[in-house]
């Protein structure tokens, strides 16, 4: 059960339940027509193998990938899309490392800082001039989600004075221990550049059967 003093989100079978919607606005829409992810972008994966060698992860990973996928994975420099299921090698590789969650987040700190450094500079920018709250910052994130990944769906919903709930839907990934985990890791990174000193960010919900993740950003 997710559930907050102003709202409460629930994965149903594909679809979203809002209840208690005081204070509740939605940041960054869902998009009208949900796939299932058939294509990752290939910077995604590259970055996170970047993320695994900074942290000497990296021959582990090599001896747990599927070899099937390794060769893909590895070589794909440019910018590409690669099949969903060489994301899955990936992921289920990570999982086999077996790190803690405090690990998964550090990764994935660093993870966004490589993908989301452009972007969020330019949503860090609208907060230092306009002196806004960092949740109008956010609403510029509506451009990562389809720059990573050919369908599923990532909503921002502000739930409060200062927290966001971001949901996943049929994004097959979020199976993977690792990147729920190194999620809640790219999303933290982007406070951090956006001057917010203090802030955590959690799952609150992850249903597989409709590959939907919910994770609650809160800030001071």
């Amino acid at each position: 059960m997710l559930a907050s003093e102003n709202s409460a989100l629930q994965c149903e079978a594909g679809t979203v339940r809002s209840e208690a919607v005081n204070e509740r606005e939605i940041l960054i829409p869902h998009a009208a027509v949900i796939a299932r992810v058939t294509e990752v972008r290939s910077t995604l994966l590259q970055a996170s193998l970047q993320g695994l060698k900074r942290h000497d992860h990296y021959p582990a990973w090599l001896e747990l990938v599927d070899p099937s996928f390794r060769e893909l994975i590895v070589e794909s420099i440019g910018p590409s899309w690669l099949p969903v299921e060489a994301g899955i090698a990936h992921y289920q590789a990570c999982d086999g490392l077996e790190l803690d969650d405090r690990q998964l987040e550090r990764i994935g700190t660093g993870v966004g800082e490589r993908l989301q450094g452009t972007l969020v500079s330019i949503a860090a920018k609208v907060v230092r001039n306009a002196g806004v709250n960092p949740a109008v910052a956010i609403q510029y994130f509506h451009r990562i989600w389809p720059r990573l990944f050919t369908g599923g769906s990532m909503q921002a919903t502000l739930t409060g004075n200062k927290d966001i709930l971001f949901e996943l839907r049929s994004a097959v990934l979020t199976r993977s221990r690792y990147f729920r985990g190194t999620f809640c890791g790219n999303v933290l990174s982007a406070t951090k550049l956006l001057g917010v000193r203090a802030a955590q960010v959690k799952v609150l919900k992850y249903d597989a059967g409709v590959d939907c993740l919910v994770a609650q950003l809160s800030w001071v």
